[in-house]
């Protein structure tokens, strides 16, 4: 998954300055949906498959969105501001990081003989998440060309 996501940022770098970052985001949240799907919500899709590639396209989506989401938000801010505005940036990134975690540990419960349960409501509401930041970036891609 790293040495392929290596190849996706690369890739999703060029699509960025070619086309724009929603629609980065958008295959992104395509290839990340499909994962979440077939990996989470309806694990029995995937069950035949070795988990690395199911893996691999999840670390390339969110690489993918990583640098789409990066590059949007580094056009925010003037130059003269950019630094505290991606310090800030990081600080919420991670203040959500951490409440995203905390909320998974509430939804998924470990049953006596070690099964993970819940996983598929986890993955409905990571996908609904993943799905709702396409227009939160046309938004904002819109906002910063004018």
């Amino acid at each position: 998954g790293g040495a392929l996501s290596f190849f996706a940022m690369r890739l999703t770098g060029w699509m960025i300055d070619k086309y724009n970052a929603t629609l980065t985001t958008a295959i992104a949240t395509l290839i990340l949906s499909l994962t979440l799907i077939g990996g989470f919500i309806y694990p029995q899709i995937t069950n035949f498959i070795p988990i690395v590639i199911v893996f691999a396209p999840f670390m390339i989506g969110m690489s993918m969105r990583n640098v789409s989401s990066s590059a949007n938000f580094s056009k925010v801010p003037t130059p003269y501001d950019r630094a505290g505005f991606m310090s800030l940036n990081s600080c919420f990134s991670h203040l959500f990081l951490s409440v995203g975690s905390f909320l998974a540990s509430i939804i998924i419960h470990e049953t006596p003989s070690g099964y993970l349960t819940n996983m598929e409501y986890l993955g409905a509401l990571s996908l609904f998440l993943f799905i709702l930041t396409i227009p939160l970036t046309y938004i904002i891609e819109k906002s910063v060309k004018s």
